[in-house]
């Protein structure tokens, strides 16, 4: 997951990004401290399995208030199959060859 974040510069700011599991469990903390000069984008990435949600944004020492700007959030979802979609599989295998037995 990464996204990219930026602040229109007007105080220093820390741009972060958090990702949480479906048991509201952080998964990873990622940081970036920016001087009050700084308006350029900047990428925040992290990985791990089982993302649920994320969060970002800017953390003080915002005097003015943290206002961010973000573009190109990018989330990659799990390619792991559904359990019931497995167990349709599965006895779907099973009756093709339980036909299959008895035509032969």
């Amino acid at each position: 997951m990464s996204i990219d974040l930026g602040d229109f510069g007007a105080d220093p700011d820390t741009l972060f990004l958090q990702i949480f599991n479906s048991s509201n469990v952080s998964l990873g903390f990622a940081s970036l401290a920016i001087p009050d000069t700084d308006s350029t984008m900047h990428t925040l990435s992290l990985s791990s399995p089982n993302i649920a949600y994320a969060i970002f944004g800017a953390r003080a020492p915002a005097i003015n208030g943290s206002s961010v700007f973000a573009d190109n959030f990018t989330f990659a979802a799990s390619s792991v199959p559904e359990p019931s979609t497995i167990l349709q599989l599965a006895l779907g295998l099973l009756g093709v060859t339980a036909i299959r037995r008895r035509v032969w």
